[in-house]
């Protein structure tokens, strides 16, 4: 409880700004879900939120995954469509997200699954005869 995303973001904002730029970056935000920080509402520090991760998104070769672990997050719209915004791809795109860049898991099993889904999608694939 009482988990302000933005700050963990915030951090991984700076530190991807020292990191090579042929390289790809990935920032990967687990939380419940539940925004909780007075006296800021839900909805202003999920607002700055994905706008920070919009920042960061706009980085070329960045990727952010978000996972939501735990059953409360299950029950928030709001909760899912902030992990959601906040995942990669770019808002607006028009391209699904869920189960690439962001993941609703509620057990070990399903964590695991998430974290091999998002290796997947950071290691380059080369085919070479």
């Amino acid at each position: 409880g009482q988990t302000d995303s933005r700050v963990g973001l915030a951090q991984a904002q700076t530190f991807l700004g020292a990191a090579r730029s042929d390289s790809i970056k990935a920032v990967v935000l687990m939380t419940d879900g539940i925004s909780y920080s007075p006296p800021d509402t839900e909805a202003t520090i999920n607002a700055d939120a994905v706008a920070i991760c919009n920042t960061i998104k706009a980085q070329p070769r960045t990727l952010i995954f978000t996972i939501a672990f735990g059953n409360e997050v299950n029950l928030s719209e709001s909760a899912r469509q902030y992990l959601s915004d906040c995942a990669s791809p770019p808002n607006g795109s028009g391209l699904p997200n869920e189960n690439l860049y962001f993941f609703r898991v509620s057990n070990g099993s399903e964590l695991n699954s998430a974290f091999r889904s998002i290796i997947g999608n950071l290691q380059d694939v080369r085919i070479t005869e």
